[in-house]
């Protein structure tokens, strides 16, 4: 495996600490979702820390890699099910048979098969809202059909006014509304333009036409000097039927890019899978052409050694029509035809010989690449092969003096350990001596020294004697004192 990207994994990281607080903020909404983890079956999975989890994994940074892509899988899952949970709570009690959060639903589920229920519920959310702004229209419609069956009972003109027909000095307000009413009303005929230029070419008698713009050129040039209430009601309407015409287009164009988009992604994901097939055929093909190439390679191998056998056959025909022309040569020298007549099959042997080598040439030219493509292989394992049976004769070569000097070394030690053994066994025998002095002094004569008849010299022999056996009583009566404690210690610790 190629070496793991540090910049890749703390991504990673932190992708899953950003799902961790949008599902955490969806559950705030949506209540308690009890839903078992993929990662740890026997846990649910709002009770586990990812954060925590990763920070207190130990192990290499491939396996830590691993692990994060587990967590981030198990974290995905659960998301995709919360989400499902807020979706049935986003449809509310008018929309359809809504299914608890809590409902049982089955304790593992496939990342497919939630995106597909997750994709069901947008779909019935959509057409639900979809339903509920028609039933909307039909209300609007239906309330402006009766107002406007009242409002056509008295003319336009005749209506009560706020003034008069015609207003005096507009105040401050009215210039307002007034200059509102025509920034409204110019850019609802400008959307309009803008729809018919976007569906062109098309049929004049299918363009559709602004009722502000049929309303305006209906009542003349003194429309804004006009303040009856029903000449406003009746802008009003028809401002309310452009809006609501535009509102039309503006949610056919979005249906149309996203059904337009929905068939790119579909396109994308075909394109993938194609590459994807591509690929695999192409692996295919790569073995088959191998197992192909080593079948005319076998082939080949056995056509070659079939064509040395007839070679040899041949050569050794030819051996033997040497021979014997020779034979005949030597013998019968008189004989010309027959020698001719052998010369004859000589050369018809030897032209099908040369026909056998050029087959042979052929083969061999057919066969070099691989040959080639062999022997390069086989230089190679040699060559690691020599270099490793180098490596193994230089550590023979130190294992061997090692044991070499290992035996020196063993050998040096045994025979100091004899001479140790001999020295420990001389001074035992020689303390053993002592000993037996200074514990036994009635078996043994008091020490004399020979007499030289100076009465200094002997005196002072005398004393180096007896110095010496004291010297040595001293070193019982310590050992006896030594002895003494340890038994005393005993004696305490036992009667402790």
């Amino acid at each position: 495996m190629s070496r793991l990207n540090e910049n890749l994994l703390k991504s990673l990281i932190n992708d899953l600490r950003e799902a961790d607080t949008v599902t955490k903020e969806i559950l705030s909404w949506t209540g308690e979702v009890n839903s078992p983890s993929w990662k740890f079956p026997n846990r649910l999975s709002d009770t586990i820390d990812s954060a925590k989890l990763i920070t207190d994994y130990e192990g290499s940074c491939k396996d830590k890699y691993l692990f994060t892509l587990e967590i981030i899988v198990d974290r995905l899952n659960f998301f995709l099910r919360v989400f499902l949970a807020y979706l049935e709570f986003l449809q509310g009690d008018n929309a359809t048979p809504q299914v608890s959060p809590n409902a049982n639903f089955p304790p593992f589920r496939s990342l497919g098969d939630l995106i597909n229920d997750i994709w069901r519920k947008t779909k019935s959310i959509y057409f639900f809202f979809l339903e509920e702004k028609e039933k909307k229209v039909e209300d609007a419609a239906r309330k402006h059909y009766y107002g406007k069956a009242e409002r056509e009972k008295t003319d336009i003109l005749d209506a009560i006014s706020q003034t008069s027909n015609h207003s005096l000095d507009h105040c401050e307000n009215c210039n307002i509304s007034m200059n509102i009413l025509k920034t409204v009303m110019s850019s609802l005929e400008n959307m309009f333009d803008k729809i018919n230029q976007a569906e062109n070419p098309a049929p004049i008698e299918t363009l559709k036409q602004s009722e502000v713009k049929k309303f305006r050129e209906g009542t003349g040039p003194d429309l804004y000097k006009r303040t009856q209430w029903a000449a406003i009601s009746k802008l009003a309407e028809a401002m309310t039927a452009d809006i609501l015409t535009i509102q039309d287009e503006v949610e056919k164009h979005l249906s149309d890019l996203a059904f337009q988009k929905q068939a790119n992604k579909d396109q994308e994901m075909e394109v993938v899978k194609l590459q994807k097939e591509n690929k695999k055929l192409l692996k295919n093909l790569k073995v088959m052409s191998y197992e192909k190439i080593k079948a005319e390679n076998m082939e080949l191998n056995r056509r070659l050694a079939a064509f040395r056998q007839d070679l040899v056959t041949v050569q050794e025909e030819l051996d033997m029509k040497t021979c014997e022309v020779c034979i005949f040569k030597n013998k019968y020298k008189t004989e010309l035809k027959s020698r001719k007549q052998a010369q004859t099959e000589t050369q018809s042997v030897r032209a099908h010989i040369e026909g056998l080598e050029e087959q042979l040439i052929t083969v061999q030219r057919n066969t070099d690449q691989l040959i080639e493509e062999w022997d390069r292989e086989r230089r190679q394992i040699i060559a690691e092969l020599e270099d490793i049976q180098r490596k193994l004769n230089i550590i023979k070569d130190e294992k061997d003096a090692l044991i070499s000097i290992i035996h020196l070394i063993n050998e040096e030690l045994s025979e100091t350990e004899n001479i140790n053994d001999a020295l420990k066994s001389e001074l035992k025998a020689m303390k053993d001596d002592q000993v037996m002095l200074v514990r036994y002094p009635d078996l043994n004569d008091p020490v004399e020294c020979e007499l030289t008849g100076m009465p200094d010299v002997d005196v002072e022999t005398q004393i180096n004697a007896n110095q010496i056996r004291i010297q040595l009583l001293e070193e019982e009566n310590m050992r006896l004192g030594r002895t003494l404690e340890k038994y005393k210690k005993m004696r305490r610790e036992t009667s402790v």
